[in-house]
Order: structure tokens, then sequence, then C-alpha cells
């Protein structure tokens, strides 16, 4: 029978946490790639505490072999990468869409003046003029800033038929 290393260092964890930073040095790499991928202060820091919480409440009782450890703890620490990624990229996007209304109004000169020639039958003054300011908000996040329309009404709090 093969020894089982990873197994049983990650049992003995539950009673010497001294062995948890033997376990994390292993998996190091993994935590690093991932913390470079999501490219936020934080994403080291936050990955090593899932890491953590997914070692103490990993049971090795039925495992066969260390593979199987390093599959599930990857796995895990992956799926914790994606939950991460998608909430810090709600958190970009309402700090965009809830700007200041002045940011919001304002596009970058290239980009605005592409937009503008398609659809530059549209007087931005009388629509700023006839429409309240929600509304307004909406047409320039949606054609100007081209965010869709969920993405606006999920950052506004309103319905997609507003």
């Amino acid at each position: 029978m093969k020894q089982m290393y990873l197994s049983d260092l990650v049992d003995s964890i539950k009673t010497n946490r001294v062995k948890l930073y033997d376990l994390l040095l292993i998996f190091d790499p993994l935590l690093i790639k991932y913390a470079r991928l999501l490219d936020y202060t934080d994403s080291y820091n936050d990955l090593q505490e899932a890491f953590f919480r997914i070692v103490s409440r990993m049971d090795t009782m039925n495992v066969k072999s260390d593979g199987a450890v390093v599959n599930y703890i990857r796995k895990a620490v992956y799926n914790q990468y994606i939950s991460l990624s998608k909430s810090n990229r709600k958190y970009t996007q309402s700090i965009v869409l809830f700007g200041e209304p002045s940011e919001i109004y304002e596009t970058s000169k290239a980009a605005a003046a592409q937009r503008e020639d398609e659809y530059s039958f549209i007087d931005k003054d009388f629509l700023n003029r006839c429409l309240t300011n929600l509304e307004y908000e909406i047409i320039v996040l949606h054609y100007y800033k081209e965010y869709s329309i969920a993405e606006i009404a999920l950052a506004k709090n309103v319905s997609r038929q507003v």
C-alpha cells in the first residue's frame, strides 16, 4: 500500500494548525496564479482564506490517493476564483454605473465621436429636457456607453422594462 502524504497532512491540520503552513506551501503556486488573474489588491489573501476554509472542512476518510486530495483542492480553489471574479466584476461595474452624474455623461472622445456619428440624428439636449434624469442616464449608458439593458437594470435597481 502506498503512503498517502497529503490526506494525512489534511487530517493532522484539524488537530495541529502548524501543519497548515506546510500544506499552504504546497498549494501556494496555485493561489498565486489565481490571485494574479484576479488582479486586485487583496486577491491573494481572499484566496488564502478560502483555501483555509476548504482544507478545514475537507473529509479525507474515503480518499484513496493523494491525487484525489489535490484534485479536490484544485477544483475548490478554482471555484472560489470564479466566485471572486464574478463579485469583483459586479463591484467594478457598479462603481462605473453609480459614478457621479458628470462622469456618466462624459465619454472618451474617440469612442464618443464614433457613436456620435452613428446617433447624430438624436439631439441630446432635447432628450435631457424631455426625459427624467434616470431615463436620460439609461439612454446614455445604453447607446453611448454600450452597456446592456440587463447590466443597467441591475446597477440601477430597476426592471428591464423601465
